[in-house]
Order: C-alpha cells, then sequence, then structure tokens
C-alpha cells in the first residue's frame, strides 16, 4: 500500500533571537492526482515573518527532470533593520548523468528595507545556473562518497534590475 501523499507539521516554541515562535510544514506529493508536488512552509515570530511555497511538475525524462516554481515572502522587525522581501523563481531542472543535475533559472526579486534611518529598495531580475552531484555508496545509509554543487548567477540593470552583480557559489562535503 503507497504511503501518505499529504502531510501537515506544526511546531511551537521560543528562542532568545527570535521570541515566541510558530511553524507550519504542508506537503502534498500528488497535487490533483498529477504527481505534482506542492510543498508550504509558514514560519512566524516576534521578528520574522514568511512564507515559502514550491510548486513542482515532473519530468517525462526521467524522476530527477522537473519544472518548478518557487514563491518566498518574508517580513524581518530587527531593532537595528526591517525589511520586506517578495521572490519568484522559475526553474527547469535535468539530469545529466545518473547522479549529476543541472538547474537553470530565473528569479524575480524585490526587496523594500530600512536601515536606521535609510529606507531603500532592491529589484533583482537574475538568471542563473546550478550544477550538482552526489556521489554516495548507499542512497539510504552511505558510508563513503561526495557531493557538490556549483552555482553561477547575475544581473544587470539592461535586464530590469536596479543594480548590477554577478556570484559563484560553490560547497560540497564528504564522508
Amino acid at each position: 500500500k503507497p504511503g501518505r501523499s499529504r502531510s501537515l507539521r506544526q511546531g511551537i516554541g521560543y528562542g532568545t533571537d527570535t521570541g515566541g515562535r510558530f511553524s507550519m510544514r504542508y506537503r502534498d506529493m500528488n497535487v490533483f492526482g498529477l504527481g505534482h508536488e506542492l510543498q508550504s512552509n509558514l514560519y512566524l515570530s516576534e521578528v520574522l515573518q514568511g512564507l515559502a511555497t514550491s510548486y513542482i511538475v515532473p519530468d517525462d525524462r526521467d524522476v530527477n527532470s522537473c519544472h518548478s516554481a518557487h514563491l518566498n515572502m518574508q517580513r524581518e522587525d530587527v531593532s537595528s533593520y526591517k525589511t520586506d522581501f517578495v521572490a519568484l523563481e522559475l526553474a527547469k531542472t535535468g539530469s545529466l548523468k545518473k547522479r549529476m543535475l543541472v538547474t537553470g533559472y530565473l528569479k524575480f526579486q524585490y526587496e523594500n528595507y530600512t536601515i536606521g534611518r535609510q529606507d531603500s529598495n532592491a529589484r533583482l531580475v537574475m538568471p542563473g545556473m546550478r550544477f550538482s552531484g552526489s556521489f554516495y555508496d548507499s542512497a539510504s545509509r552511505p558510508e563513503k562518497g561526495f557531493h557538490f554543487a556549483v552555482e553561477a548567477r547575475g544581473t544587470d540593470p539592461l535586464l530590469g534590475s536596479n543594480m548590477g552583480l554577478f556570484q559563484v557559489i560553490a560547497e560540497g562535503g564528504f564522508i
């Protein structure tokens, strides 16, 4: 018998940096019986509130390939700054080999913020590419192996952003 396709988890707590906090996570692994996945995470605390939602549509190519949309909204208000943030990312992930993935994406991001007495905003239209691999001896109980990820992203006023930047981010680990 297949497992449940939907789950809901809640949490409540207190932290010295966040004050009282509440979280809720909803996940549906078979939206409308189509095999699509919906994930939504709600986080509420005295200083940080956020909602992150993803919708993933599997590709016919293989189990690791998909199209996805990610929406993230966040508000943070601490003594030194205040920020309101919204981002939408549209992505296409594909398999290169058995254990390697490549993801191309376009991210739209807008942020209003106040630091001290200065108000400002940032508007980004940012294309990017992620390349990752996972090479472990066992998927469920690895004893040796490694993983890596490299991402390059950037933007420019020519793309509709109010600033320019280019970043390369790399990470990895091994057992």
